[in-house]
């Protein structure tokens, strides 16, 4: 545990410096022929015909380590159950133990004499089991690295093994078009499961272990019952040879990958299936579930591996440098390959705790870093989203953090240990979140057009539905009475934060939409700001317009209101940020320092500073009293994304 959370800290500070960051030249360069996840959530791993082994950290992509060591094709990569060590199988006819958290090789398991195309840790951790072109299925001491049996029966080469749930039994699958099940105490075939029609390229035990899955050239998949060997169902009738296959943790879906670059998700009570589409343009070698079966891994000659959301089947993110894609400018959101040049190197929000201590700051690349505003040092980084950060808010007492994402998640982080402590799936892309000022809920802001309010503790959610279009800002009032969103639908909604009653709608002040809300904290005013350029002052009561302010030229993408009610700031993409006087509606102060769009502002609690972020890959600390420059924050430098992108 400690080599763990040394390594995670060596991440988190050497991707900020860029060095680990996941460029396409940190890439396999060949065929990527097999990837694994670790059961932690923490890692996976890649083998490629470049005859490397790479490790991935799984929730930012960055590359942890590269590991040479074979002399030829990489064909099966497979963790231990306590992800402390990876296994990788070799056209070298090898298999190679590696140290995860040190990146050392522990050792090499020679025993075949011809291409090893499989390899598969006991789920206790006590052996291994590898599969080979020579026909043999050898079981091994996974601690001594000593060969403890060869099991011999295929008569053609064998490409797929798994060991079963209770580690006494293993699958093998081969040329031979059959599927043989070994007991490894006595290397005895218990059965011979024959119905396939051509060679069985993967194999895989439920996580029940009653069932065993097949995968085959034949296009099918059949489900074997384990205790009998008696055929159950068939999927598939693919008009294309199936090269991989993998159980999902709840054993209800299986994943399969072809050989015309499409990749399934199946349901084994129905039978129906999502296509993972819009990714590959090469053979699947390799598929698998990460350890939540909320994702997918797809490794392809094309030479990528994609995440993929395992229930609605859409893209998430490539090693080839491809996130969630989000035009801004028309609020699309598009799952093929095209990019948005301006959206590159975007530091997409900003949030102070309220002790006055830190400044986070969330990235495009999902990334969140979090800043002592007293040394305008660095203190923490932190990965755990796919999709740009949208929101960040810190909790009243300062000990937890909430991002939230385009990849559809809410994500609440321990400000102490770096740790993750929950995730939320919203179930679309989420623009804002929000924290009760007792700390125990967060309210989040979706594109599915709800808000949503989650008990952080419970992960019980409640539904606010009124309006009529995507949700883009959410904020409690200091009380905790209210709650205030704002939407595409060119709305603001007073809420009942309790009951989550609708109480007030806000509409006529804007022609276009609402990208940012607050409420003073006294509860007499709503700001709104919106693509129309204005900003709107509403009296929360009557819900009357009481002033518009006219300064920006182009989309005022955030608004907050300061401390004591009596300044609103707003930021736009007119490159500016404006400070406002609430009783005359005058602009106090113009702050110029991006050179790009502004993207969210935020008020410090003690009302002494604002922070706005940029598309120019800034935060700017400004003071609220002078209207100077305090400090400029570079979060991403260009070489950060220009390379890795193509260019802004």
């Amino acid at each position: 545990m400690i080599r763990k959370l040394l390594l995670i800290t060596l991440i988190s500070l050497l991707s900020f410096c860029g060095i680990l960051f996941g460029q396409s030249s940190d890439a396999h360069n060949s065929y990527v022929l097999a990837v694994a996840t670790s059961n932690d959530g923490y890692y996976f791993a890649t083998g490629s015909a470049d005859y490397s082994v790479k490790i991935w950290e799984m929730h930012s992509n960055y590359l942890v380590y590269t590991l040479n060591g074979h002399s030829d094709y990489v064909r099966s990569v497979a963790f231990s159950p306590d992800s402390s060590m990876l296994a990788s199988a070799s056209d070298d006819g090898t298999v190679v133990l590696w140290d995860v958290y040190s990146g050392n090789m522990i050792r090499t398991l020679d025993g075949h004499s011809d291409y090893v195309r499989s390899v598969a840790f006991s789920p206790d951790g006590t052996k291994l089991v590898s599969g080979s072109d020579d026909q043999k299925v050898i079981i091994w001491d996974a601690n001594s690295g000593r060969m403890i049996r060869t099991m011999t029966g295929h008569t053609d080469w064998v490409r797929g093994v798994a060991f079963s749930p209770d580690s006494r039994l293993v699958a093998s699958g081969g040329d031979d078009q059959t599927v043989r099940i070994w007991d490894i105490n006595s290397g005895r075939t218990v059965k011979v499961l024959s119905g396939h029609s051509d060679w069985v390229r993967s194999v895989a035990f439920s996580p029940d272990g009653n069932t065993i899955a097949s995968g085959s050239d034949d296009g099918t998949i059949m489900i074997w019952q384990v205790s009998s060997g008696r055929l159950l169902d068939t999927l598939g009738y693919l008009d294309s040879y199936i090269y991989t296959i993998a159980y999902s943790p709840d054993g209800n879906k299986i994943a399969s990958g072809q050989d015309d670059a499409t990749a399934y998700i199946w349901n084994i009570a129905t039978g129906g299936s999502v296509e993972l589409w819009g990714g590959h343009s090469e053979m699947i070698n390799s598929i698998t579930f990460d350890s939540t079966g909320n994702y997918v891994l797809t490794a392809s000659d094309d030479y990528s591996v994609i995440i993929w959301d395992s229930y609605s089947g859409e893209f998430i993110s490539s090693l080839q440098g491809d996130y969630y894609y989000y035009d801004d400018e028309y609020g699309y959101y598009d799952d093929d390959y095209y990019y948005d040049s301006y959206y590159q190197g975007s530091v997409t929000s900003v949030a102070f705790d309220e002790q006055n201590r830190y400044l986070a700051t969330g990235g495009f690349d999902g990334s969140v870093e979090v800043w002592d505003i007293r040394n305008y040092n660095l203190v923490m980084s932190f990965y755990g989203h796919y999709g740009a950060v949208t929101g960040i808010a810190f909790s009243p007492d300062g000990r937890e953090m909430a991002t939230c994402s385009e990849d559809y998640s809410t994500i609440i982080w321990d400000l102490n240990s770096g740790y993750e402590i929950t995730r939320f799936d919203d179930g679309d892309v989420v623009f804002a979140v929000s924290y009760s000022p007792d700390g125990r809920t967060i309210a989040t802001a979706n594109a599915d057009y709800t808000v949503k309010i989650w008990q952080i503790d419970s992960g019980f959610s409640k539904t606010l539905r009124g309006h009529n279009d995507w949700v883009r800002s959410v904020r409690f009032s200091a009380d905790g009475r209210y709650i205030v969103s704002g939407g595409d639908d060119q709305t603001a909604i007073l809420w009942d934060a309790d009951s989550g009653q609708l109480i007030s709608t806000y509409y006529g002040g804007h022609t276009d939409w609402i990208r940012g809300v607050d409420i003073s904290s006294d509860n007499q005013y709503i700001v709104t700001g919106s693509d129309d350029a204005n900003v709107v002052l509403w009296d929360l009561d009557s819900g009357r317009i009481v002033n518009t302010f006219y300064g920006h030229s182009d989309y005022v993408r955030a608004v907050a209101f300061s401390p004591d009610g009596r300044y609103v700031v707003s930021g736009s993409d007119d490159n500016q940020v404006i400070l406002w006087d609430v009783r005359t509606g005058d602009r106090k102060y113009s702050y110029y320092g991006h050179s790009d769009w502004v993207m969210s502002v935020a008020y410090s609690a003690n009302g002494s500073y604002i922070a706005s972020s940029g598309d120019d890959g800034t935060a700017i600390l400004w003071n609220t009293s002078t209207g100077s420059q305090i400090y400029q924050f570079q979060v991403f430098y260009p070489e950060d994304y220009n390379d890795y992108y193509g260019g802004k």
